[in-house]
Protein backbone atom coordinates (compact mmCIF):
# COMPACT_ATOMS: atom_id res chain seq x y z
CA UNK A 1 0.00 0.00 0.00
CA UNK A 2 2.60 2.81 0.63
CA UNK A 3 4.72 1.80 -2.49
CA UNK A 4 1.13 2.36 -4.01
CA UNK A 5 0.61 5.73 -2.45
CA UNK A 6 4.51 6.72 -3.24
CA UNK A 7 4.42 5.95 -6.65
CA UNK A 8 1.07 7.25 -7.24
CA UNK A 9 2.32 10.97 -5.23
CA UNK A 10 5.61 10.50 -7.57
CA UNK A 11 3.52 10.18 -10.84
CA UNK A 12 0.92 12.95 -9.29
CA UNK A 13 3.78 15.62 -8.67
CA UNK A 14 5.48 14.78 -12.69
CA UNK A 15 1.93 15.62 -13.89
CA UNK A 16 1.70 18.83 -11.74
CA UNK A 17 5.20 19.81 -13.04
CA UNK A 18 4.65 19.54 -16.64
CA UNK A 19 1.47 21.27 -16.50
CA UNK A 20 3.54 23.98 -14.87
CA UNK A 21 6.36 23.60 -17.53
CA UNK A 22 3.75 23.76 -20.26
CA UNK A 23 1.32 26.91 -18.82
CA UNK A 24 3.51 28.84 -17.06
CA UNK A 25 3.53 32.50 -17.10
CA UNK A 26 7.24 32.93 -16.55
CA UNK A 27 9.43 33.21 -19.96
CA UNK A 28 13.06 33.50 -20.41
CA UNK A 29 14.43 37.18 -21.22
CA UNK A 30 16.18 35.93 -24.65
CA UNK A 31 18.89 37.01 -26.32
CA UNK A 32 18.28 36.73 -29.80
CA UNK A 33 21.02 38.86 -32.37
CA UNK A 34 19.97 39.25 -36.03
CA UNK A 35 21.53 36.24 -38.08
CA UNK A 36 24.15 37.80 -41.00
CA UNK A 37 27.57 37.48 -42.21
CA UNK A 38 28.78 36.93 -38.66
CA UNK A 39 26.94 33.37 -37.81
CA UNK A 40 28.67 30.42 -37.93
CA UNK A 41 26.40 27.27 -37.60
CA UNK A 42 28.41 24.27 -36.23
CA UNK A 43 28.54 20.57 -35.90
CA UNK A 44 29.69 18.10 -33.04
CA UNK A 45 32.56 16.18 -33.29
CA UNK A 46 33.65 14.79 -29.71
CA UNK A 47 30.82 14.51 -27.26
CA UNK A 48 30.78 13.63 -23.57
CA UNK A 49 28.31 14.04 -20.56
CA UNK A 50 24.75 15.12 -20.63
CA UNK A 51 23.62 16.56 -23.12
CA UNK A 52 20.72 18.49 -21.94
CA UNK A 53 17.99 16.70 -23.76
CA UNK A 54 14.35 17.53 -22.93
CA UNK A 55 14.20 13.81 -21.56
CA UNK A 56 17.50 15.13 -19.49
CA UNK A 57 16.61 17.81 -18.04
CA UNK A 58 12.86 16.13 -16.47
CA UNK A 59 15.03 13.40 -15.15
CA UNK A 60 14.26 10.77 -17.81
CA UNK A 61 16.74 8.52 -19.55
CA UNK A 62 18.54 11.13 -21.54
CA UNK A 63 18.99 8.07 -24.65
CA UNK A 64 22.29 7.32 -26.92
CA UNK A 65 23.63 11.14 -26.98
CA UNK A 66 24.47 10.71 -23.35
CA UNK A 67 28.06 9.54 -22.73
CA UNK A 68 29.06 9.12 -19.09
CA UNK A 69 31.63 10.84 -17.95
CA UNK A 70 32.59 8.91 -14.75
CA UNK A 71 32.04 11.35 -12.09
CA UNK A 72 29.08 12.00 -10.21
CA UNK A 73 30.52 15.80 -9.50
CA UNK A 74 29.84 15.98 -13.07
CA UNK A 75 26.93 14.42 -14.19
CA UNK A 76 25.08 17.97 -15.28
CA UNK A 77 27.98 18.73 -17.03
CA UNK A 78 29.05 17.73 -20.46
CA UNK A 79 32.54 18.43 -22.69
CA UNK A 80 32.38 19.15 -26.59
CA UNK A 81 34.75 19.64 -29.72
CA UNK A 82 32.88 21.59 -32.28
CA UNK A 83 33.62 22.05 -35.94
CA UNK A 84 32.03 25.91 -37.33
CA UNK A 85 31.10 26.58 -40.67
CA UNK A 86 30.88 30.11 -42.70
CA UNK A 87 27.25 30.79 -44.60
CA UNK A 88 28.64 29.16 -47.10
CA UNK A 89 29.03 25.57 -45.51
CA UNK A 90 32.97 25.43 -45.70
CA UNK A 91 35.03 24.86 -42.00
CA UNK A 92 36.57 28.04 -40.55
CA UNK A 93 36.84 27.33 -36.97
CA UNK A 94 37.44 25.08 -34.19
CA UNK A 95 35.58 25.03 -30.75
CA UNK A 96 35.96 23.09 -27.28
CA UNK A 97 33.06 23.77 -25.10
CA UNK A 98 32.37 23.13 -21.42
CA UNK A 99 28.60 23.34 -20.14
CA UNK A 100 27.32 23.33 -17.17
CA UNK A 101 23.62 22.84 -15.40
CA UNK A 102 22.82 25.57 -12.63
CA UNK A 103 21.46 23.71 -9.72
CA UNK A 104 19.37 26.24 -8.79
CA UNK A 105 17.21 26.20 -12.48
CA UNK A 106 13.94 26.26 -11.31
CA UNK A 107 11.43 24.09 -13.66
CA UNK A 108 8.40 25.46 -11.80
CA UNK A 109 9.21 28.84 -12.93
CA UNK A 110 10.37 28.47 -15.91
CA UNK A 111 14.36 28.80 -15.44
CA UNK A 112 16.75 25.89 -16.42
CA UNK A 113 19.48 27.61 -16.49
CA UNK A 114 23.25 26.35 -18.38
CA UNK A 115 26.48 28.20 -18.35
CA UNK A 116 28.84 27.41 -21.76
CA UNK A 117 32.54 28.34 -21.50
CA UNK A 118 33.53 27.96 -25.28
CA UNK A 119 37.00 28.63 -26.92
CA UNK A 120 36.26 29.57 -30.44
CA UNK A 121 39.71 29.20 -32.71
CA UNK A 122 40.00 30.85 -36.23
CA UNK A 123 43.82 29.08 -37.49
CA UNK A 124 45.79 31.45 -38.73
CA UNK A 125 44.26 34.42 -36.59
CA UNK A 126 43.43 34.37 -33.36
CA UNK A 127 40.56 32.91 -30.62
CA UNK A 128 37.83 33.98 -28.04
CA UNK A 129 36.56 32.84 -24.95
CA UNK A 130 33.11 33.09 -25.07
CA UNK A 131 31.04 33.12 -21.60
CA UNK A 132 27.29 32.05 -22.31
CA UNK A 133 23.96 31.82 -20.42
CA UNK A 134 21.27 29.40 -21.85
CA UNK A 135 17.63 29.12 -20.85
CA UNK A 136 16.16 25.88 -21.77
CA UNK A 137 12.77 26.15 -20.86
CA UNK A 138 11.37 26.41 -24.32
CA UNK A 139 13.19 23.94 -25.69
CA UNK A 140 11.38 21.70 -22.69
CA UNK A 141 8.51 22.69 -23.19
CA UNK A 142 8.60 21.45 -27.16
CA UNK A 143 9.82 18.31 -25.93
CA UNK A 144 6.95 17.59 -23.44
CA UNK A 145 4.51 18.78 -26.24
CA UNK A 146 6.32 16.13 -28.20
CA UNK A 147 8.14 18.39 -31.24
CA UNK A 148 11.28 19.36 -31.71
CA UNK A 149 13.35 21.11 -33.90
CA UNK A 150 14.81 19.22 -36.92
CA UNK A 151 16.41 22.30 -39.14
CA UNK A 152 17.79 25.60 -38.74
CA UNK A 153 14.93 27.37 -39.77
CA UNK A 154 13.16 25.89 -36.97
CA UNK A 155 16.05 26.57 -34.21
CA UNK A 156 15.53 27.36 -30.97
CA UNK A 157 17.32 30.73 -29.47
CA UNK A 158 19.13 29.67 -25.92
CA UNK A 159 20.80 32.48 -25.14
CA UNK A 160 19.60 34.44 -22.88
CA UNK A 161 19.94 36.95 -19.82
CA UNK A 162 21.87 35.63 -16.91
CA UNK A 163 19.86 36.33 -13.50
CA UNK A 164 22.84 36.95 -12.14
CA UNK A 165 25.99 40.19 -12.89
CA UNK A 166 28.38 38.06 -14.44
CA UNK A 167 30.54 38.43 -17.01
CA UNK A 168 29.06 37.18 -20.11
CA UNK A 169 29.80 37.37 -23.58
CA UNK A 170 33.65 37.70 -25.66
CA UNK A 171 35.41 37.99 -22.39
CA UNK A 172 39.20 37.41 -23.74
CA UNK A 173 41.02 37.08 -27.07
CA UNK A 174 44.17 36.12 -28.57
CA UNK A 175 45.87 36.32 -31.51
CA UNK A 176 44.43 39.31 -34.06
CA UNK A 177 41.42 38.59 -31.62
CA UNK A 178 43.12 39.72 -28.47
CA UNK A 179 41.74 43.03 -27.88
CA UNK A 180 38.17 41.87 -29.46
CA UNK A 181 34.68 42.51 -26.83
CA UNK A 182 31.45 42.16 -27.21
CA UNK A 183 28.27 39.30 -27.36
CA UNK A 184 26.48 36.37 -28.95
CA UNK A 185 23.87 34.52 -29.16
CA UNK A 186 22.82 30.74 -29.68
CA UNK A 187 19.90 28.97 -31.69
CA UNK A 188 19.81 24.91 -31.30
CA UNK A 189 18.22 21.96 -33.08
CA UNK A 190 18.06 18.55 -33.39
CA UNK A 191 21.09 17.10 -35.72
CA UNK A 192 19.39 14.76 -38.58
CA UNK A 193 23.07 13.72 -39.34
CA UNK A 194 23.65 13.01 -35.77
CA UNK A 195 20.75 11.29 -33.91
CA UNK A 196 20.48 12.21 -30.69
CA UNK A 197 22.69 15.03 -30.80
CA UNK A 198 22.22 18.96 -31.33
CA UNK A 199 23.85 21.23 -34.06
CA UNK A 200 24.12 24.73 -33.18
CA UNK A 201 24.64 28.78 -34.86
CA UNK A 202 26.48 31.34 -33.08
CA UNK A 203 25.88 34.96 -34.03
CA UNK A 204 28.86 37.08 -33.05
CA UNK A 205 28.26 40.63 -32.17
CA UNK A 206 32.16 42.04 -32.06
CA UNK A 207 33.53 45.24 -30.69
CA UNK A 208 37.07 46.70 -29.88
CA UNK A 209 37.62 46.49 -26.19
CA UNK A 210 38.02 50.07 -24.51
Amino acid sequence: MKKLVAITGFLGGIAIAVMFLLHSPFEPRLLDLQAGPNTLQWQTLEFAGNPFTPAGLLGLPAGAAKVPIGASQVELANASIMLLFDTAGKPVALATRLASRRKGGNLLMGNIGIDTYTNVFWPNRGSVLLHGYEDRTPMLRAGALGSSPVTPDKAFTVSALAPTNAAKGVVGGSGALALTTGRFSEALWQSPQQPGYYSGAVTFEFSARP
